[in-house]
């Protein structure tokens, strides 16, 4: 943002213009160089004339090029000229004195709304926007974020005075609703992050609002990214717009370069068990991500994940290593998130982990590196991730680290997508590929406050002496044990409850259980067959007779021993008994046997749902998975193979990642 830096051509110019030639109040101006903006952007150049014009604008630009500014001075230019003339020149004349008049604070009302996908970047454009107003405008202009999660109560309160409302679409949708936010005097209305916000989840509410607000205002969109589906929806918002796209292809940051590491698992680790392969790769991507941190110089690290319970596990391995991070995520309160945005921004962390939730819009000066532990389902969410850092012209890295199953995605970025990715050497453990790689392609990048390089020094010292607390209690080693042996609890815990569940029935009843099942089996097979009439002949039969032998002797102690060697089969025979006997008159577990009209529960509903087992139907419990059985209505399986693994919640339900074809539709 200042003449300085470094600026890479993705917000380089090569007219020498400065803003004095796109805004025309000097207040205005003041409050933009005070802010740090000098000379535009391609973005702010184009757009900012067409908006004070009144036109309507659906615009597109990289991330971190200062879409922001845009929109906000358009903004204040559009609440500027809804307000008297008189009172304008009496706020500039007393711009100095600092005090306004209670005229003036009658004057606001609502007249433009911003909305935005997220409550962060609600709240950073009301931040921007606000440090603008700081060059005289904030007597007679106010800026609000109204967003979910804080009291409602509050916003209402704030609308009375009020000139420009910057929220969320739920929070603001309930507002214009309810009749609180007065739309009378609206004649702006923005999006930011248009292409999040006609997803399914918000566009109905986006519709409400644009209706609601009236058909005299001025309506702009803005994003990163656009598609033939997303500009269809937005023609029913947008009428007549004035088309701005500074991107022909992939919108990827010059100064961001990105890279990729593959961490590789044992063959012991890839022949054990899903979770215990899933386990093993986490552990693999932390110690690679904690070399990463090592050698590679950086202020502060946005680090993504898709599984936020592991957000939790991350911030305790480096805060045992002496690196300040904390986590953010939809799941914690609104105040906690606010919290945590506030420490990154001023540097009392070094990292933050986070979701997607914090994946656009978000803008800390200072992060400049960005690692991805797992890769996002779609290519436009990896362009928004790494356009954390690199912002408005600067440097940045952005480092992803993969497992085998992740390769075919990073190939479909490079060859579909033509991004520029690197591979890092696998055996290069102090990564110097990677640092010779950002000398190369990078300028030097000094922080710009005296405060934050004082407070790096801080955080780096307190850094170092955790290294030298643990290298002088035993080294990296023994932090390693402690972190094994809470895998080692967690795999004792298991086995603990899993001989507590088998425990739980007497070796009596399971001997009683085991004596009455082929009974019992007979007679749940013969309910999926017409019922015959009972003979005399047969009634007159010992039940010794109709008994089927037992294939084979069993003893409790067989099956507690299994238990004990920690094999993963609880009643295995049992199981796999019963599933074989269940399944003989079909091949394959996921058919079904279709049973007779006359023994269904609901006849009459033979002739829409042929193939509905009876109501009363139900396998034993033995025969369950640890998935819930599906409804009897419908032609699912109710009984699975006893070796269905199990999935914990928080791990994906596909083994091998699901096909690399769904990731980018």
């Amino acid at each position: 943002m200042t003449l300085d830096r470094f600026h890479s051509s993705d917000v380089h110019i090569n007219e020498n213009l400065d803003f004095s030639s796109l805004v025309s109040n000097p207040v205005l101006l003041k409050g933009l160089t005070e802010s740090g903006y000098q000379r535009p952007s391609p973005i702010q150049l184009k757009t900012i004339p067409m908006g004070r014009l009144g036109l309507d604008m659906i615009a597109q630009a990289k991330s971190g090029t200062g879409k922001t500014v845009v929109f906000s001075v358009i903004a204040i230019e559009s609440v500027l000229s809804q307000l008297p003339k008189d009172l304008l020149a009496n706020n500039i004349s007393s711009s100095s004195s600092g005090s306004g008049s209670k005229s003036q604070q009658q004057q606001q009302c609502p007249r433009a709304v911003i909305i935005a996908p997220t409550r962060e970047i609600a709240v950073q454009i009301q931040d921007v926007i606000v440090n603008i107003l700081q060059g005289g405008l904030n007597k007679l202009i106010t800026c609000v974020a109204m967003i979910g999660g804080m009291p409602i109560q509050k916003d209402k309160e704030n609308l009375k005075r009020c000139s420009i409302v910057v929220g969320t679409p739920g929070r603001v949708l309930s507002l214009v609703e309810t009749g609180h936010l007065d739309t009378s005097h609206v004649r702006l209305f923005v999006m930011d992050e248009a292409d999040k916000l006609m997803e399914d989840l918000y566009r109905d509410d986006v519709f409400k609002i644009c209706k609601g607000l009236g058909s005299k205002k001025q309506v702009m969109a803005f994003s990163a990214t656009y598609d033939d589906d997303l500009l269809a929806h937005l023609d029913r918002l947008v009428k007549n717009p004035v088309y701005v796209m500074l991107t022909n292809g992939t919108p990827e940051l010059e100064g961001v370069l990105q890279f990729y590491k593959t961490v590789k698992l044992s063959q012991e680790q890839q022949a054990s068990s899903v979770f215990m392969r899933q386990t093993h790769l986490m552990e693999a991507k932390f110690a690679e991500l904690e070399g990463i941190f090592t050698h590679t110089p950086f202020y502060q690290a946005i680090v993504f994940l898709n599984h936020t319970r592991r957000a939790t596990d991350l911030v305790k391995f480096l805060a045992r290593r002496g690196w300040p991070a904390m986590h953010i995520a939809s799941g914690i309160s609104q105040v906690e998130r606010l919290a945590v945005m506030e420490k990154a921004r001023k540097f009392e962390i070094r990292v933050l982990v986070c979701s997607d939730l914090i994946a656009r819009g978000i803008d800390i000066d200072r992060v400049n590196l960005v690692v991805n532990m797992d890769l996002p389902r779609d290519p436009e969410t990896y362009l928004h991730r790494i356009g954390r850092t690199g912002r408005y012209g600067t440097t940045g890295l952005a480092v992803s680290i993969v497992d085998d199953t992740e390769v075919k995605t990073i190939e479909i970025l490079k060859n579909d997508f033509s991004i520029s990715l690197h591979e890092l050497s696998a055996d290069d453990k102090t990564y110097s590929d990677l640092g010779q790689q950002s000398k190369n392609g990078h300028h030097t990048r000094p922080l710009q406050i005296v405060a934050d390089q004082e407070q790096f020094k801080l955080l780096e010292a307190a850094r170092k002496d955790k290294e030298r607390e643990i290298r002088d209690a035993g080294g990296k080693g023994a932090l390693d044990d402690v972190e094994s042996s809470h895998v080692a609890e967690f795999q004792q815990e298991s086995l603990k409850k899993k001989r507590a569940l088998d425990a739980a029935e007497s070796k009596e009843q399971i001997a009683t259980k085991r004596k009455e099942s082929p009974t019992r089996k007979k007679r749940k097979l013969d309910r999926r067959m017409p019922l015959p009439l009972p003979s005399p002949v047969a009634s007159e039969q010992p039940a010794s007779v109709a008994e089927p032998p037992h294939k084979e002797t069993w003893s409790p102690e067989g099956d507690i021993q299994h238990v004990v060697n920690g094999v993963d089969a609880v009643r295995t025979e049992e199981a796999a008994e019963e599933t074989t006997e269940s399944h003989d008159h079909y091949a394959g577990h996921n058919a079904w046997y279709p049973p007779a009209p006359d023994t269904t529960a609901f006849p009459y509903l033979n002739p829409y749902i042929p193939y509905a087992p009876p109501a009363y139907y139900r396998q034993s419990p033995s025969a369950y998975s640890h998935h819930v059985p599906y409804s009897h209505y419908y032609p699912y399986p109710q009984s699975y193979p006893p070796s269905t693994p199990f999935f914990p919640p928080d791990l994906p339900l596909f083994p091998n990642g699901p096909s690399f074809s769904s990731l980018f539709r």
